[in-house]
């Protein structure tokens, strides 16, 4: 028998993605001449594979395959599709049935997840400091779910390139602080705040600044409207106001 397709600590619990190449499935010789039963209980155990420990295999037992299948404890009807089910699996020495296709998915998706656990724990290991926490989570920010220190919540791959977009504008916005309504010809009397997604300088925590630049802009507070999502809105007033007042100004120079 060969030797397992999959490590046996490759475990890809959680995920909610598993690949589905249509191209290759609709056109391979699986789909055209298996019974709709079949097809329908082989795509349920892939997925049931997807989640089992290691991913891609299947315990080689026809009541556990049956109810992994969605067919409940009808062994007898389990068998009767049962070459159809388990088409492209095969038996390892470990005794479990692995399928090769899912085996080559499930050793890419198990490399992203153990690169990503190690971005994060280079990213907590970074920010630690004395003091934020412990490893016991008794640390302050732990029972509020957000941590602090070394157990603040870890920014996502979408969130982190996010902040690094933030950042350059943050950048360019401390290089030109008078950025505002005076620099481009409107007459716009609010000064240009450094980007914030969710308003988080000094000046946009202050609710009576919040509330003084919506007045200006001639915003309201809609009825069930957070408060972080009404100063977002303000926030973007303020930038749609400064675009306009530059647009404007770019105009004028041009006549």
């Amino acid at each position: 028998m060969p030797e397992p397709l999959v490590m046996a600590d490759v475990d890809l619990r959680g995920y909610e993605y598993m690949p589905l190449y249509g191209h290759h499935l609709f056109g391979s010789d699986f789909n055209a001449r298996v019974s709709d039963a079949g097809w329908r209980a082989a795509l349920t155990l892939w997925w049931a594979a997807w989640n089992q420990v290691p991913a891609a295999s299947l315990p080689n037992d026809d009541a556990a395959l049956a109810r992994l299948a969605d067919l409940g404890r009808d062994v007898k009807a389990f068998r009767k599709i049962k070459s159809e089910a388990l088409h492209g699996f095969v038996e390892c020495s470990d005794g479990r049935l692995y399928h090769a296709t899912l085996a080559k998915w499930a050793l890419e998706a198990w490399d992203r997840r153990v690169k990503e656990r190690q971005r994060k724990a280079n990213w907590r290991a970074a920010r630690h400091k004395p003091g934020d926490g412990d490893e016991t989570g008794t640390g302050r920010g732990h029972d509020t779910g957000h941590g602090v220190g070394h157990q603040r919540d870890v920014p996502s791959e979408g969130k982190r390139s996010e902040a690094k977009r933030r950042d350059v504008e943050n950048r360019e916005s401390k290089e030109t602080p008078d950025i505002t309504a005076r620099a481009d010809g409107c007459h716009f009397a609010i000064s240009y705040p450094e980007r914030q997604t969710q308003t988080q300088g000094q000046e946009w925590s202050d609710p009576a600044y919040v509330s003084a630049t919506a007045q200006t802009l001639g915003l309201t507070k809609r009825t069930n409207e957070t408060e972080a999502d009404f100063r977002d809105r303000v926030y973007v007033g303020v930038q749609d106001r400064i675009r306009d007042g530059k647009a404007e100004a770019k105009r004028r120079a041009s006549h």
